[in-house]
């Protein structure tokens, strides 16, 4: 991770400084561009049936894309939309381990549930203000949606021997997210940005055929954001 850090901030020092002599950026009309993203992700799972409530944490670094529209509106002003696609790759692992009498026997759990996320995407709107010719500086807001699979296992232990029971199940949260950076031209067509994104997804429950039957997920992430955006 500290690797990832690095290479984050020694893009965005040399994004900005190559800047120092861009040409004035219109920031108007049709863009895209690729950005890359350390993403940090909090995971909360909860598996009632066996007493399961965890909350675990992702951190890497991932690559996306983005595309938009930028409205100039007076002076200064640009009003935008843009849609984004990420591919996370994130994965958080919670585990219980329980004893029970069933039936009369005392059996003991371990349960795992793992979840990950490969692809993520948002469309929402930015309001920016140029603070120079060639600097802009922004405030964005977005319907977000992630995929996501829940694999879950559990190992059942008794006298009598043991037993394995699997599933696994996919499913889409939806959710809100925010942010705000700073954009700056480095030519005719070209911008860099530095970019904060706080998104929230709303909890998923997802039902299985086997203990745990039942897994709540919860997830928020974190993104600290460089882009390179290509104007047309």
């Amino acid at each position: 991770m500290r690797a990832a850090r690095f290479q984050l901030a020694a893009l965005a020092g040399l994004a900005f400084s190559t800047a120092s002599g861009a040409c004035a950026q219109t920031f108007s009309g049709f863009y895209a561009g690729a950005h890359g993203l350390y993403d940090g992700t909090v995971a909360t799972t909860n598996a009632t049936d066996v007493s399961l409530a965890e909350k675990a944490r992702d951190k890497r670094f991932v690559w996306g894309g983005y595309a938009g529209y930028n409205l100039r509106v007076g002076a200064d002003a640009v009003i935008g939309v843009e849609t984004t696609l990420s591919l996370p790759k994130t994965a958080t692992e919670a585990r219980k381990i329980l004893q029970q009498q069933i039936d009369g026997a005392l059996v003991t759990t371990d349960a795992r549930v793992a979840l990950n996320a490969s692809l993520s995407g948002s469309a929402g709107v930015r309001l920016g203000y140029l603070i120079t010719p060639q600097t802009m500086i922004f405030a964005a807001g977005s319907l977000v949606a992630l995929r996501e699979e829940a694999s879950v296992s559990a190992t059942f232990e008794k006298q009598d021997g043991a037993s394995k029971a699997s599933w696994s199940l996919k499913a889409n949260h939806i959710g809100w997210s925010v942010g705000g950076g700073v954009e700056r031209a480095i030519g005719e067509k070209w911008s860099t940005r530095l970019e904060y994104v706080y998104s929230n997804y709303a909890d998923k429950s997802y039902v299985g055929p086997s203990t745990p039957k039942l897994v709540d997920s919860a997830l928020r992430t974190t993104s600290a954001r460089i882009g390179l955006t290509y104007n047309f």
